[in-house]
């Protein structure tokens, strides 16, 4: 081997060496910069929830959306169809589950399932 050649391979093994250095110094980064954004997202979740009383009820606030809803009343007041719509039994229902899509579905699978989320609704007290 020609001392030009290798002349020509130490540098390009130079630069690929430098090239994975720089890599591995990125990738250190990306994966203290996911650490410290996991870390905000569970300290963001775990001080979601705050509950506050007002009149005869209590009432839980999610203060990241800004959304409440009622956690605790009587059970006269709990009769009541508009504290039914308002408790968090259903904010929590709506929160995790969405009415089936009609574009994606066939037509027997969506009544189905249609019908399967308004039985879930009217049970909550929700519809």
């Amino acid at each position: 081997m020609e001392k030009t050649e290798y002349d020509a391979l130490q540098k390009k093994l130079d630069d690929t060496t430098k090239q994975l250095g720089d890599t591995t110094k990125q990738l250190s980064e990306t994966k203290d910069s996911l650490k410290k954004a996991q870390d905000e997202l569970t300290d963001l979740q775990a001080h979601r929830y705050q509950t506050f009383v007002s009149g005869h009820r209590t009432w839980r606030l999610d203060s990241a959306k800004g959304t409440s809803c009622v956690l605790l009343t009587s059970d006269e007041d709990w009769k009541n169809i508009e504290t039914k719509k308002q408790s968090c039994a259903c904010e929590d229902f709506f929160r995790d589950n969405e009415p089936p899509d009609p574009t994606n579905l066939d037509n027997k699978l969506y009544d189905e399932q249609l019908e399967t989320f308004e039985r879930r609704t009217k049970r909550l007290g929700c519809a």
